[in-house]
């Protein structure tokens, strides 16, 4: 198993839960895991990390993740529940599924199965 690269492009959060099953597969511990995902910034990411390290010295992943996500990822709604329930399909199924799929992931406490029955895409 390979630990995944970031260079600041797109949304990092696919590849901070790459991260996390990396470290959860190599049993790292986990006040290691800031130390060893920065090893694997690239580019703008490898920058931002200096700059943040001089600001807040010693984050834990939670800390680390929050901050990736407000600086790689898409702008954060307060409320992505509404965000999520306002979601209309204006394009192919398909569309919709991502679009879904994605403010999904930026929800907490709410999985397809619980709140909207079995959300199944085939």
């Amino acid at each position: 198993m390979e630990f995944p690269m970031y260079d600041g492009k797109g949304d990092p959060l696919e590849w901070l839960e790459k991260c996390e099953d990396f470290f959860e597969e190599q049993q790292t511990p986990p006040e290691a895991w800031v130390r060893q995902a920065t090893f694997a910034l690239q580019i703008r990411a490898s920058g931002w990390y200096r700059n943040l390290r001089r600001m807040k010295n010693r984050l834990n992943w939670v800390e680390f993740s929050d901050e990736c996500k407000i600086r790689f990822g898409p702008p954060m709604s307060l409320n992505p529940l509404r965000e999520l329930t306002w979601l209309r399909q204006v394009g192919t199924v398909e569309d919709y599924c991502e679009s879904f799929e994605l403010l999904l992931g930026r929800t907490t406490g709410i999985t397809p199965g619980k709140a909207f029955g079995t959300f199944v895409r085939g």
